[in-house]
C-alpha cells in the first residue's frame, strides 16, 4: 500500500467521521440489529439478505455520493486534485473505508440472523461494495449539491437495483445471474440458505459480480481522471 494511500485512508476516516457518516450508519445499523435480535427467528432469510443488501448500497452510493459532494463545496477535491493523488487512489480509498464499516455490519447481521454462511457473505459483500461505490462516483461527478445527488440520482439507482428481483422467479434461471446486481443478491440469498446451488454456479455469479465491479471502478477511474488529471 503506497504512502499517499494511507494517508488518503486515514484522510477518508476522519472525513467520515466528522461529516457524520458512521453516527447516521450506525443508528440504521443499531435498527436493523434490534430487529433481528428481536425477531430473528420470524424472519425469513430472504429479508435479512434484502436487509444486507443495503449496507454495499447505501454506504457506496448514497453516503459515498453525499460525501464527494461536501467535499466539492469545501474545495477538498479540488485541493486534493493538486497533489500526486490519482483517481484510482482517490476512489480506492473512499472504497476500503466504506466497505469495511459494511463488512463489520453485515458480519454482525449474519450472525445475528444464525442463518448464515459466514465466508460467501462477507466475500459476496466486497465486489458489490466496489461496484456502488464506483457508480456513486460516477453519479456525484454530475451532480452539484447534496439534495441535487440525492433526488437525482434516484432514477439511477432505482432501475440499477431492480433486477436483484429477478431472483424471485421460481424456478430461478441461472442465466439471469449475468447481470451484476441480480448475480449479487442471489450470491447474498445463497449464503443466507435460501437457495441452493452448486460450487459452479457460485463460482460464475462471483465472477459476473467481481467483472462487474473492475468494470465500473475502471469507467469511475477514467471519469474522475478529467479532474485529477493522468497520475
Amino acid at each position: 500500500m503506497s504512502r499517499r494511500l494511507t494517508t488518503l485512508l486515514r484522510h477518508d476516516f476522519r472525513m467520515e467521521k466528522s461529516y457524520g457518516i458512521f453516527a447516521a450508519y450506525g443508528f440504521i445499523i443499531a435498527i436493523y440489529v434490534a430487529i433481528l435480535y428481536l425477531a430473528a427467528d420470524r424472519i425469513p432469510a430472504w429479508v435479512v439478505a434484502v436487509i444486507i443488501y443495503t449496507d454495499p448500497t447505501v454506504l457506496g452510493f448514497f453516503f459515498l455520493g453525499g460525501m464527494m459532494m461536501l467535499e466539492k463545496s469545501e474545495n477538498v477535491r479540488q485541493a486534493l486534485a493538486m497533489t500526486p493523488v490519482s483517481a484510482r487512489e482517490y476512489i480506492l480509498s473512499k472504497f476500503l473505508t466504506l466497505t469495511l464499516v459494511a463488512l463489520i455490519a453485515v458480519a454482525l447481521l449474519g450472525w445475528l440472523s444464525g442463518k448464515a454462511n459466514m465466508v460467501l457473505l462477507l466475500v459476496s459483500v466486497i465486489p458489490a461494495s466496489l461496484f456502488f461505490v464506483s457508480i456513486g462516483v460516477l453519479v456525484a461527478r454530475r451532480m452539484k449539491t447534496v439534495t441535487g445527488y440525492l433526488i437525482g440520482s434516484i432514477p439511477i439507482i432505482v432501475p440499477l437495483v431492480a433486477p436483484m428481483f429477478l431472483v424471485l422467479i421460481d424456478p430461478f434461471p441461472i442465466g439471469l445471474n449475468l447481470i451484476p446486481t441480480t448475480a449479487q443478491f442471489w450470491l447474498m440469498l445463497v449464503a443466507m440458505g435460501t437457495f441452493t446451488a452448486t460450487l459452479a454456479q457460485i463460482g460464475f455469479a462471483l465472477m459476473i459480480s467481481v467483472l462487474s465491479a473492475l468494470t465500473a471502478f475502471w469507467l469511475a477511474c477514467r471519469d474522475l481522471a478529467q479532474e485529477f488529471g493522468t497520475k
